[in-house]
């Protein structure tokens, strides 16, 4: 029998608990857990894993908003491995190979607007923290 493919939730908790360099015996201590082995298991899939559970796994890492981060990574999971059904459920449904072109246009469009906003809004900070920093130096040339 082929091995469970971890789910959006256990890729969360993959790549949360490897960013940060925990172990799974590290996680399970902070967590006041005996055995890691149900880290194992919720990250291979053989466990269902729920949002409110990987909320509670994640909370000793230092992360900024927890509940932003599992919903990007599981956005992004989702929109990386999409599961439809194999065969249209009628003539009007659109194929996999559709779903798949829609899909990966869709998430261009998404890298791209994220990509464009990241870049304005930080020339945006940047100048006004510029213009901030003019602004304290006149006010201290005039003393």
């Amino acid at each position: 029998m082929p091995e469970p493919i971890p789910t959006a939730h256990g890729f969360a908790l993959i790549y949360v608990r490897c960013k940060f360099r925990w172990t799974k015996r590290r996680l399970a201590r902070a967590l006041g857990w005996k055995d890691p082995s149900i880290l194992t298991r919720y990250e291979r899939g053989k466990l269902e894993l729920s949002r409110p559970t990987l909320l509670t796994i994640l909370a000793p890492f230092p992360l900024e908003d927890p509940e932003l981060t599992v919903d990007a990574l599981v956005f992004a999971y989702k929109l990386i491995f999409p599961e439809w059904p194999e065969e249209p459920a009628s003539p009007t449904a659109l194929t996999v190979e559709e779903r798949e072109a829609i899909n990966h246009a869709a998430l261009r469009a998404g890298l791209a607007a994220a990509q464009a906003l990241y870049a304005d809004w930080t020339r945006r900070k940047e100048a006004e923290k510029a213009e901030a920093a003019r602004r304290e130096a006149e006010a201290r040339a005039r003393l």
